[in-house]
């Protein structure tokens, strides 16, 4: 059975993994404008916007960032607040490859959407990073196994829709078998 902070880790690998393809695909303008015209760009933003801010921010925000400030003495708050903080502005970026997505047929569009990319997949790569390195390492010395408990209950009971969560379940069936 995974554990709280599986799950998490799951998740950072899914939404890196998508980062990835993302990034491969603004490497090259003509491969990034069949991308628009196919519909697969919309449909990577699409996912951005679902699968990291309605399910896996949640339960940073209202499981385990609550869990593990309630426990580390304070020493974490600050940089818990940047990381909510990148969160924020995540959202911002992303708003920004959709805003030049519509732009791309402009002249000078397809350069401002592989930079809008670009900006979004390192901002998203250092947050993942940072989460990794900083505040995984903290769940594991101070969360015992009873707040990893409450923590995956608290996951659980997100209100996610669950059509939604079953569309990302089939997306990666391995974490299927983790549960």
């Amino acid at each position: 059975m995974a554990s709280a902070l599986d799950i998490v880790r799951d998740e950072h690998r899914d939404i890196l993994r998508i980062l990835h393809m993302l990034e491969d695909l603004a490497e090259d303008e003509t491969v990034l404008a069949r991308g628009i015209q196919s519909g697969l760009i919309a449909s990577i933003v699409q996912y951005l916007w679902i699968f990291p801010y309605a399910i896996h921010h949640p339960k940073e925000e209202k499981g385990l960032f609550p869990a593990l400030t309630a426990k580390d003495g304070g020493t974490l708050v600050a940089t818990i607040a940047e990381l909510i903080g990148d969160h924020a502005k995540g959202y911002r970026l992303l708003r920004e490859i959709e805003n030049a997505m519509l732009a791309s047929g402009a002249q000078g569009g397809i350069t401002r959407l592989r930079t809008a990319i670009r900006d979004y997949v390192d901002h998203k790569r250092r947050h993942i990073e940072r989460e990794e390195r900083e505040i995984l390492p903290a769940v594991e010395r101070i969360l015992d196994v009873e707040n990893h408990t409450t923590v995956k209950k608290t996951f659980a009971d997100l209100k996610i829709d669950k059509n939604i969560l079953a569309l990302f379940e089939s997306l990666f069936p391995h974490r299927q078998k983790e549960k």
